[in-house]
């Protein structure tokens, strides 16, 4: 027999579920899994079956066989594919002898990993034995696939006849319904202890009466291994405790499992060193002390933890770190005597052993400032190390305080000496002098969409990905911790790029006895563009000019010492330019002309005149200042720019207040400069072309609807064009494009965003770089999201990198935004965030369901499930039903279509809302009664829009009902819709009718 496409191959075994067969596809192995009869023939086991497959390969997790396919043979049994393991199982090995304490420990901690990875995506084994782990052997080692995940909870109780009760948990002995992954962490808990003891845990030989925790307890481990460390008895222990909810998680089991195997090192030697004992611990490894006792020297020993070390890329970064410091050599890096691999292949750095404190340490003892000529003492030397990394094309990318180390050093100026450690995710960005470009040295930069850093301290590009990095990045996260050091408080409460596009409160309000000279320079190091800071070399000159001899020794810092400086004006740097030393050149948006005048702080500017470059005006103590024409400044975009000149300082802070967001002018406004030459010639746009080759009645409707649109982009109010913007994207025409992006720099937010939008609809990839310069400049969290995921769409790699920034806004809006744009694409961690955000307590019906609707279509195995929870659940109000029912019809859930056709039948409040959820699904049942709604001026507005809505994309010929809603007397919002759906109408392909 041949299962679907698979060639069948011989038997291979049996177990509890079922009969196992090689399968082959071409020259491909699998395994093929036909289940035993009495586990049922129900055909949806066979979609649930590839629902979970499909999850399982979403996990990427080594560790966990591949499920890939599922269906029926010609008797109704179900067989699944899997993937092809070929050794031996970890019941054999244990039917030859226990394993050792280290060999145990890192069996259970590499079951634990898989394990607590798939529950965190709602998957649970719950049939775990011995059988059920392949050991694998090959040129990398010994390697575990863990079988049949997930499989026993969708076959149900019937699974449970055949399993191998000794590791089944209490609470599934006892028919529970609320098992789960608690369940996992018991039947290793009796996996673990038959690893030690080579026994199970009870004498019973997994009778249900010994293990539903009735019976007599087990022998104490340690009784039967007496050698065993009380941690580790102690560990096994709580994960066979028979309440669920008093054994320890699985992440934490592993975690666990981790330490008790590094615990197992001390007193062992490591290359020449004997280690003595832990240090510390953080993220990724264990530091502990040790001592070469040759020749007496002490040393500390960072070893990388065990399921890190299985990733090569992270395990070439750990090991980075030893190839760095080795290419700078400087007194304030952390010298690095040795580095390799233990023979569990774990990576280590044998280091300098340093005594003392760091500066996190300092900064906290001394009340969260520090003096000073401490400060810039201490932040000297890391300057000087740092700007020796970028001599040499290395980039640190970590800088922060935890990783700087303050040792006794007599030699020293102030007798302090401060260490940088860390440069395990370090960049090596060119090769340094004598070296080729060959080797691993210059050769070990990240992916260039990862994240490195630590966010609080991270660069405004750093946000972007590992990619956009360079030595500035490193200049910015030392002002970030001089900035610290000396107000107290760092210069942005929230992370993200978001609070960091506008300037930090200035350091003299936080810290008003900081020199200028000490202000001004953090201000550089923090400036939004890496080109406006200062290099590393820069920042160390000016501290060690600013450290005399006398300041050093601690003589007091006159603020009279040091020349005053203008800080860098606050506003959108982006958006000036210098223009001689007298003058500055100043963006100007809105009404412009002789009529347009604008007072600043007392300056109100008169027109003088008017030439071929612009409108000249003055002021008051003979100011003066020109409005340039676009024509001569084209390349600056559309909009006036202001240059003023002879305020000083004064003029300075008059001209950042011009900075003012435009208005429009009265009446229905002027249109923007693009759409305002668009909508000169829309004659000779696409309706007036139709019209000559011969018009028809849809081609007039057209043009008509066109009009309505072009008409609505320049209105006064800011929500008739949004929503005119977002008419013209629905259409999906390019030809658009010069209409919508001027919109881009409309003084709305809302429009801007709806303009971003409508430029990704229709697929405008010349827009990108328009629709990039929105999100450098925007402050608000929507627009951002709307103007990143148009860059996603139009193929940008800056759309989800800056996607992926709005994960961490602290709006719960922008977030849920963000995270559905990343689902809809693949993101897996953004499925992670929107599965969380979804189950958070409050959060309204329907939003719970559009997430779960997105989660089912990106693959969740559980959000069917949830989503039809949901539906049937009598809280759930009828705007979050409707919003479940549209996300099961979309996935072809019968139940969904069912109820939102019963509601859009009846007469209700809510009969046109499931009536255009029904349209999304392409159900015309209901355009008869949109046909009225939208005819019927009685109705309310809203009832209105959402009939023309389900026209637009109904089966049914309404043109000359959408045609008569173009009328003047129809509501403005009600025009646009009708404009959207008549266009939306037209670009569809001809039905014949």
């Amino acid at each position: 027999m041949n299962f679907g496409r698979y060639r069948a191959g011989k038997r291979l075994g049996e177990g509890s579920l079922g009969v196992v067969y090689e399968g082959w596809d071409g020259e491909r192995p699998f395994a093929v899994k036909v289940l035993h009869p009495w586990l049922g023939k129900d055909p949806k086991l066979v979609k649930s079956v590839i629902d979970l497959g499909h999850a399982l390969t979403l996990l990427s997790q080594p560790e966990i066989a591949r499920l890939h396919e599922a269906g029926r043979l010609p008797d109704e049994r179900v067989f699944l594919v899997l993937e092809y393991v070929a050794g031996e199982t970890l019941a054999v090995r244990l039917r030859r002898a226990p394993l050792s304490t280290s060999e145990a420990l890192q069996m259970a901690r590499r079951i634990s990993g898989a394990l607590a990875a798939a529950q965190k995506k709602g998957i649970a084994h719950l049939g775990l034995k011995p059988q059920n782990v392949m050991l694998l052997t090959d040129a990398g080692g010994e390697r575990i696939k863990v079988l049949d995940l997930g499989i026993l909870r969708l076959l149900g109780e019937r699974a449970m006849q055949g399993a191998a009760t000794g590791y089944l948990a209490p609470e599934q002995i006892e028919h529970d319904p609320a098992v789960g992954g608690q369940a996992d962490v018991y039947a290793l808990g009796v996996m673990f202890y038959e690893m030690l003891s080579g026994k199970l845990p009870r004498g019973t030989g997994g009778s249900l009466s010994g293990i539903s925790g009735l019976g007599a307890p087990p022998t104490p481990l340690g009784q039967l291994v007496p050698a065993l460390s009380k941690d580790v008895v102690a560990l096994v222990q709580a994960m066979m405790g028979r309440a669920p909810d008093r054994r320890p998680a699985m992440g934490d089991v592993a975690t666990r499992l981790s330490q008790l195997e590094e615990d197992l090192l001390v007193g062992q030697s490591i290359g020449s060193y004997r280690v003595l004992g832990k240090l510390g611990q953080g993220g990724m490894g264990t530091v502990f002390r040790a001592v070469n006792e040759q020749i007496g020297r002490n040393a500390a020993i960072k070893v990388m933890r065990q399921h890190f070390a299985q990733t090569a890329e992270v395990a070439k970064r750990f090991l980075n770190e030893a190839r760095a410091v080795n290419l700078i050599r400087h007194p304030s890096l952390v010298e690095i005597f040795e580095f390799g691999q233990l023979a569990s292949g774990a990576p280590y750095l044998v280091m300098e052993f340093l005594e003392g404190e760091s500066l996190q340490q300092r900064r906290q003892k001394r009340g969260g400032a520090i003096a000073e000529f401490e400060a810039k003492n201490l932040i000297r030397q890391v300057a000087l190390a740092v700007a020796a990394a970028h001599a040499k094309g290395i980039i640190h990318r970590d800088i922060k305080p935890d990783n700087l180390m303050i040792i006794a050093d007599p030699i020293a100026p102030g007798g302090e000496r401060i260490k940088l450690l860390d440069f395990g995710i370090a960049k090596v960005s060119a090769p340094a002098p004598g070296l080729s470009n060959d080797g691993d040295a210059t050769q070990l930069d990240t992916h260039v969409g990862s994240l490195m850093g630590t966010p609080t301290y991270m660069a405004p590009e750093q946000f972007h990905g590992a990619g956009q990095v360079t030595d500035k990045t490193d200049v910015y996260a030392l002002g970030v911790i001089l900035y610290e050091l000396l107000a107290g408080r760092r210069p942005y409460e929230q992370v993200g790029i978001l609070p960091m596009s506008e300037p930090p409160k200035p350091l003299l309000e936080c810290a008003p006895h900081v020199t200028m000279t000490t202000a001004a320079l953090t201000q550089r190091m923090l400036s939004f563009r890496p080109a406006d800071r200062p290099p590393m070399s820069e920042v160390a000159d000016q501290l060690v000019q600013m450290l005399t001899p006398q300041n050093i020794d601690g003589a007091p810092i006159s603020q009279m010492d040091f020349a005053p400086t203008v800080p860098e004006p606050l506003g959108s740097r982006a958006m000036m330019e210098a223009s001689g030393p007298a003058s500055i050149l100043l963006p100007r948006v809105g009404p412009t002309g002789p009529s347009a005048r604008t007072p600043v702080s007392g300056f109100q500017g008169v027109p003088e005149g008017s030439g071929s470059s612009g409108l000249s005006i003055s002021g008051p103590t003979g100011s003066a200042g020109q409005f340039i024409q676009p024509s001569v400044l084209s390349a600056m975009g559309p909009r006036r720019w202001l240059i003023i000149g002879g305020f000083g300082v004064a003029g300075l802070v008059a001209a950042v207040l011009l900075l003012v967001s435009p208005g429009p002018e009265g009446g229905r406004g002027a249109a923007p400069q693009g759409a305002a030459m668009q909508g000169a010639g829309r004659s000779d746009d696409h309706g007036g072309q139709e019209a000559k080759a011969g018009a028809t009645d849809i081609a007039a409707q057209r043009a008509a609807a066109l009009a309505t649109l072009r008409e609505g982009l320049r209105d006064s109010a800011a929500p008739i064009r949004a929503a005119a913007a977002l008419g013209l994207g629905a259409t999906r025409d390019v030809r658009h494009q010069m209409l919508l992006e001027p919109l881009l720099r409309d003084p709305d937010p809302l429009v801007q965003a709806r303009a971003a939008e409508a430029l990704g609809q229709i697929q405008a990839r010349s827009a990108a770089p328009a629709v990039a310069s929105l999100l450098e400049r925007t402050l608000d969290g929507g627009t951002f999201v709307s103007a990143a995921s148009a860059l996603a769409e139009l193929s940008d790699s800056r759309g989800p990198r800056r996607l992926r920034e709005a994960l961490l806004a602290k709006e719960l809006a922008v977030k849920m935004k963000a995270a559905l744009a990343l689902t809809d694409r693949g993101d897996v961690e953004a499925r992670r965030v929107l599965s969380r955000l979804a189950k958070q307590p409050g959060m309204p019906a329907d939003t719970e369901a559009e997430a779960l609707s997105h989660l089912a279509r990106a693959g969740d195995a559980g959000a069917p499930r949830d989503l039809l929870l949901l539906l049937e659940a009598p809280e759930t109000g009828p705007e979050g039903k409707i919003a479940a029912a549209a996300g099961l019809g979309r996935l072809g859930e019968e139940r969904g279509k069912t109820y939102l056709s019963r509601i859009a039948a009846e007469p209700g409040p809510q009969q046109l809302l499931a009536a255009r959820r029904l349209a999304g699904l392409s159900d015309g049942r209901s355009d008869m009664i949109c046909e009225k709604v939208a005819a019927d001026v009685s109705r309310p507005l809203q009832d209105r829009l959402l009939a023309v809505e389900v026209l637009g994309v109904s089966d049914r010929p309404e043109e000359a009902l959408l045609g008569s809603l173009l009328q003047d007397q129809s509501p403005p919002r009600l025009r646009l819709k009708a404009a959207e759906s008549l266009l939306l109408r037209a670009a569809r392909p001809a039905t014949g009718k």
